[in-house]
């Protein structure tokens, strides 16, 4: 008995070491998940503040550098000449307020528009998504796209943003990649449209790479603009249409997969080849299911285009209603304004074709930097500079007009975005986290994409499928062979509604006899 009880209580004493040990292990896996979380909350923050930081010094250099700049008027000694912060009150006292107003409008009702066409995208799937809703989306996915370098955050945040909005998160990202071909199609186009002022930017301030001595330009290079903006246009345009052709044509698309990256590899312009081979395998494959969704409703895309290229224009002329405020011209006919806004709307697209090139958090500095040389007036040799009044330039109206232009368009917008980013509510955000994770919003997008392309894929088919079986039958509807097949089914239907009314004119006699004869028998009794 003895040994028995000390064999029970040594059992006990090796389950109680057990359980020990169990609890103990549990408490140090959940340490270390404590420990990760928090590392990767830290890390997440700061992710934020480098690239918040990028932004404001970027942003306070620029600014410095543009208000301590020369004007070419005097001051009252007659000695030196003024800086552009002191000839503030002139510049403002003369300002165009009309045009001024007309302007903030202009900047308000082109997000407003980009909003309308989200919007329009997310009506699609269903019929509860409400306007401030898409505004809200667009802001969170535009403060993301701003502290990211090369915008690649803000994909991944409009599509958690629709998460959280109770829309699918298969459908949130549908929506998203075909607003980003829209975008870039329309955006390729108005870059070509935008060929037809080529020749005016080939007069334009050449890019200086170092510097002389005592002036002389021995050890300077001088670069054109111009070759930026090609480049810049170029790249866009290849890669779109890669993208397009390549969802279009298996041959080209097995092309590129193998031949073309494992090319580059061996060049060195691809650090990891297998990766970007399976980055890019993923991008076609949904732009394939997308672009076969967008067919399946010509009408909304086509709308959803000329929205877009309404956005993209307005977007670009507000530099020139800028000059407007500022009285940066001489010329003020109607005519003339939409010439202006039209050259504005060029200058634009290779503004952002030419800031595309480099990856840089809202494109702080560069942004600035290629407006000025863009904008700028070159010399007396240029027959038609873009602002065509002297005092202006000589009051150094082109670092404020670039100020007013950036501040209406990139610096309020921003701090509206990150309050909205931070304070925006909806039913699924209660118990998470303010601000996502961006330490790699690129990997996250595609993970996201490869998760949901399954059901995107057979939905698309589905809708593909369906729309070209009535496509078919409208052709045929519209064949003469089908106008002949309706117009002998209209006969037919004809003839049977006229045999089933002489039946029913039949039965109707019948019974009116019937009848008739009942009450002849009861007047004879």
């Amino acid at each position: 008995m003895n040994l028995k009880e000390e064999e029970t209580k040594k059992e006990e004493l090796n389950l109680n070491e057990s359980i020990e040990e169990d609890v103990q292990e549990v408490k140090e896996e959940k340490e270390k998940e404590e420990k990760e979380k928090k590392d990767k909350d830290q890390n997440k923050g700061n992710k934020y503040v480098l690239y918040l930081g990028i932004i404001l010094i970027i942003t306070i250099a620029v600014l410095c550098f543009n208000l301590l700049s020369g004007t070419n008027i005097l001051s009252e000694d007659g000695k030196t000449y003024l800086k552009v912060y002191q000839t503030f009150p002139m510049i403002f006292e003369e300002m165009n307020y009309g045009y001024f107003a007309f302007t903030i409008f202009i900047i308000i009702f082109s997000l407003m528009l980009n909003g309308f066409i989200l919007f329009c995208f997310a009506r699609l799937y269903t019929k509860r998504y409400r306007y401030h809703q898409a505004m809200a989306n667009l802001l969170i996915g535009d403060f993301y796209q701003a502290i990211t370098p090369g915008g690649v955050g803000g994909h991944f945040a409009q599509v958690y943003t629709f998460k959280k909005q109770e829309i699918n998160i298969s459908v949130g990202t549908s929506i998203v990649v075909m607003i980003f071909i829209v975008y870039q199609t329309v955006l390729l186009i108005c870059g070509f449209i935008s060929m037809f002022k080529i020749g005016d930017i080939l007069a334009i301030n050449t890019i200086t790479l170092g510097a002389g001595e005592s002036g002389e330009a021995i050890n300077t290079i001088n670069i054109p603009l111009v070759i930026f903006v090609i480049a810049g246009y170029l790249l866009n345009a290849i890669v779109i249409l890669a993208l397009i052709f390549m969802s279009y044509s298996r041959r080209l698309h097995n092309f590129v997969i193998n031949k073309g990256i494992r090319f580059l590899g061996k060049l060195h312009l691809i650090k990891d080849p297998d990766k970007k081979r399976e980055e890019l395998i993923i991008k076609v494959a949904n732009y394939r299911v997308e672009l076969r969704r967008l067919q399946t409703n010509i009408p909304f895309t086509i709308l959803v285009s000329v929205l877009t290229f309404g956005f993209i224009f307005f977007s670009g002329a507000i530099p020139a209603l800028c000059g407007y405020s500022l009285n940066a011209f001489i010329e003020t006919s109607q005519l003339d304004v939409l010439d202006k806004c039209f050259t504005s709307f060029c200058y634009y697209n290779f503004h952002q074709m030419t800031c595309g090139l480099l990856p840089i958090p809202g494109m702080s500095g560069i942004s600035e930097f290629v407006f000025a040389k863009l904008y700028t007036v070159p010399g007396e040799e240029v027959v038609n500079p873009f602002f065509t009044n002297p005092e202006f330039i000589d009051k150094g109206g082109l670092p404020i007009l670039l100020l007013l232009w950036r501040i209406g368009t990139f610096y309020i917008p921003f701090l509206v975005d990150g309050l909205i980013a931070a304070l925006y509510k909806s039913r699924g955000l209660r118990g998470e986290s303010r601000f996502y994770n961006i330490s790699n919003p690129r990997q996250t997008f595609l993970t996201i994409q490869i998760e949901t392309y399954e059901e995107r894929k057979t939905s698309s088919d589905t809708r593909y499928v369906t729309v070209a079986m009535e496509r078919k039958q409208l052709l045929h509807s519209l064949s003469p062979k089908g106008r002949k097949e309706k117009k002998q089914k209209k006969k037919e239907d004809q003839a049977q509604n006229i045999k089933k009314n002489e039946e029913n004119i039949n039965s109707q006699k019948t019974t009116y006899v019937k009848i008739g004869n009942q009450e002849d028998k009861g007047e004879e009794k």
